[in-house]
């Protein structure tokens, strides 16, 4: 007879494993049945605007910019509006210069308010349909910008995502932060890609997305994650959120483990927060929607918790039988491959299965400091990053 902590340690193993291996199996089915094709115009060519928000990114800025305006997109059909969060190098002087040589480039020196608080005076300064938001860490290449506007030319598509290549000059397989991102992103991008065939994807990537401005609502406070908060106002007004994996950005920007760990912490607090304030889509009659939500985003946050409970459980099971010798030796050999990574990682010794236990160990810890942080109600909108 199966005991209650069996049912426990059988239920949550099982919502783990659906979250990370069956639902994207799942998901590719249902992107193979109900398939609906976006309505691409590549030669519709709107008035756009694009917004940028930067805090000390005088190592980045010129060359983000470079990449707009050197992009085969019509630049008569083009403003960029930059706000420099109260940056104390050279941001502002490098965007005085390159004012001086662009007329379509907009220039704003805000005192530091955090990343939501420029964004909801950038916006406002705008006037076209679409809007744009980049990050400074972020280059466009040659046939971005018209790749990306031809997704709203179908009148169901209110935000679209691109596709983000991470490209920073280092060995990639150096640090365990690097590599364990990028192939986390990987998947992700293949869920985000299925979600966005059957309906629309309900995970962001804030690198370069843009909205359609009646769905633009300003971000509502310092908690929720600025790239998240418009890409669900979009769903709520029931229009589709396109993740474009033909529309490529890079991303520059060098990763360590470290700052991965506290990327992840105000990434998934910040997304918590956001979806809090819409959580309504969380109920039934939002369809695909509250599926992909309840399937990708909050499991994915709760997994931490299902680890935890697992761990705890087994400490109550005698080991009478196979299950639960299995249990305990799966949950042995996790933390042992974690602990040995991260001894590894200091060591610079490169052992893949090692190093991905380590970085899942890692994320999910990330996750589970990012409940407490919304919990605790702590601002997600100011950070400090590295410079490239």
């Amino acid at each position: 007879m199966i005991t209650n902590t069996e049912i426990i340690i059988l239920t949550t193993l099982s919502l783990l494993l659906y979250n990370y291996a069956l639902y994207p199996f799942i998901l590719k089915i249902l992107s193979f049945l109900f398939a609906k094709p976006v309505e691409r115009d590549s030669n519709y060519l709107p008035d756009i605007s694009i917004i940028i928000s930067a805090y000390n990114e005088e190592n980045l800025i010129k060359n983000a910019l470079l990449s707009i305006f050197e992009s085969d997109y019509p630049h008569s059909n083009l403003n960029v509006y930059v706000g420099s969060d109260g940056s104390t190098d050279k941001t502002f002087d490098i965007l005085t210069e390159l004012k001086e040589k662009h007329d379509n480039l907009h220039i704003f020196n805000f005192p530091r308010s955090g990343k939501n608080a420029v964004l909801n005076m950038l916006v406002p300064k705008t006037a076209t349909d679409i809007i744009i938001f980049m990050d400074a860490d972020v280059r466009v290449l040659t046939n971005t910008i018209r790749r990306f506007v031809s997704n709203f030319a179908d009148h169901k598509v209110g935000a679209v995502i691109a596709y983000m290549k991470q490209v920073a000059d280092f060995d990639s397989a150096e640090d365990t932060g690097r590599l364990g991102e990028v192939m986390y992103q990987k998947y992700e991008s293949n869920l985000r890609i299925d979600e966005s065939k059957v309906w629309s994807t309900v995970n962001s990537l804030g690198a370069f997305y843009g909205i359609r401005r009646q769905s633009y609502k300003p971000l509502p406070n310092e908690y929720v994650c600025d790239d998240y908060s418009p890409l669900l106002d979009t769903l709520v007004r029931r229009q589709r959120v396109i993740f474009d994996e033909l529309c490529v950005v890079h991303e520059i920007r060098e990763k360590t483990l470290t700052d991965e760990f506290s990327r992840r912490i105000r990434v998934a607090s910040g997304g918590i927060a956001a979806l809090w304030e819409q959580k309504k889509l969380l109920l039934p009659h939002y369809g695909w929607v509250a599926l992909f939500l309840w399937s990708h985003k909050v499991l994915r946050w709760l997994s931490p918790f299902f680890i935890i409970i697992i761990t705890i459980a087994s400490f109550f099971l005698p080991l009478k039988n196979n299950l639960v010798i299995l249990s305990d030796l799966v949950i042995f050999i996790f933390y042992l491959f974690a602990i040995f990574g991260w001894i590894f990682e200091k060591l610079k010794i490169k052992i893949l299965p090692f190093r991905i236990i380590y970085y899942f160990f890692i994320m999910n810890l990330g996750f589970l400091f990012a409940i407490i942080k919304f919990i605790l109600k702590k601002p997600n909108s100011k950070w400090e990053r590295n410079q490239a």
